[in-house]
């Protein structure tokens, strides 16, 4: 007999609804996507020559929405090899709204770079 219940996990939720009033809806909305917003220049670390589409890529990581609000993906560009990693294990990157967050920032770096596929998953590396 199988004495193990079936156990579901909830992986992304997405949440729709108004207010009565549009202002306030508006307003919860800016405050919750842009309260946490991490500054361009700690989302990425670069040595070597800077392509522009690497810049342009960036620039669209960060007008990103984020499942969890965290940012945690670190992007780094060596001399044109552009990897990405999810380093602060002291948080719990286990949950997969911190995988969701790694494929939203990744999907917004590749569209705009303009060009490149990731390979899948943490430590991934951008293939032009």
């Amino acid at each position: 007999m199988n004495t193990c219940p079936m156990i579901e996990v909830v992986s992304c939720l997405i949440t729709f609804g108004y207010t009565d009033d549009p202002d306030e809806q508006e307003n919860k909305l800016h405050n919750f996507v842009y309260s946490n917003r991490k500054p361009l220049d700690q989302q990425y670390t670069t040595e070597g020559t800077q392509p522009t589409w690497f810049m342009v890529g960036m620039k669209s990581v960060e007008k990103a929405p984020s499942a969890k609000n965290l940012r945690l993906p670190i992007f780094n560009n060596d001399n044109g090899v552009v990897t990405v990693t999810l380093p602060d294990k002291s948080l719990d990157t286990s949950s997969a709204g911190v995988e969701v967050d790694l494929g939203i920032a990744k999907l917004h770096f590749e569209v705009g770079a303009g060009k490149g596929t990731w390979e899948w998953g943490d430590n991934a590396k951008f293939h032009i």
